[in-house]
């Protein structure tokens, strides 16, 4: 059960701040109620909007002056879910960098400078974005320029007494919803 007071969190970020969120995620302005509703493509859990903020703020941070960081929000506000969706998210960045990489000529270019260019969209935006969900991160008119190839191994730390949960969340992020017994849930939940 999501704690009421962070489910609501939401509704005090400015409009500018949701804005900015909404593009990323390609999510509607206009949905900002503390109910599942954020959509992340190829991504099987629906988040609530606090939580698409919380991975936003993680994925800027991450490719800000901090570098790394630790998730310490409150309990039941979704700490495993958010992990895993910040590492989905930087996967399909890593897999657009690499096609930058291989095809460069079919993106903006990156040597003199117009990928700096507010005003120039890469030219394989939208088969980038219908193949992975999000902008091309070439140019800087892309709402996830920000974020750039990120290679390594991440790390969680946790009791050796989560570990089912850390398993039943993967499983639930990538995968058709199960329960803890690998039973189906019944579509009364939402995801």
């Amino acid at each position: 059960m999501q704690n009421p007071l962070d489910s609501e969190a939401c509704m005090h970020l400015s409009i500018e701040i949701w804005t900015k969120e909404c593009r990323f995620f390609s999510h509607p302005i206009n949905i900002r109620s503390p109910k599942y509703v954020v959509s992340i493509p190829h991504f099987a859990r629906k988040l609530l909007p606090v939580q698409a903020h919380s991975v936003y703020q993680t994925l800027q941070w991450q490719h800000g002056e901090v570098g790394s960081i630790i998730l310490a929000l409150s309990m039941g506000i979704g700490k495993t879910t958010i992990a895993i969706c910040v590492h989905h998210i930087q996967n399909v960045y890593n897999i657009m960098w690499e096609h930058i990489r291989k095809h460069p000529t079919a993106h903006v270019n990156q040597a003199n400078g117009d990928c700096d260019n507010e005003e120039i969209v890469c030219p394989s935006y939208k088969q980038l974005f219908e193949e992975h969900g999000f902008a091309c991160p070439c140019a800087a008119s892309s709402p996830g320029y920000f974020i750039k190839e990120r290679l390594g191994v991440s790390m969680v730390i946790t009791p050796t007494g989560l570990l089912d949960t850390w398993k039943y969340e993967f499983n639930a992020c990538f995968c058709p919803p199960i329960d803890k017994k690998g039973q189906p849930f019944n579509n009364k939940y939402e995801y």
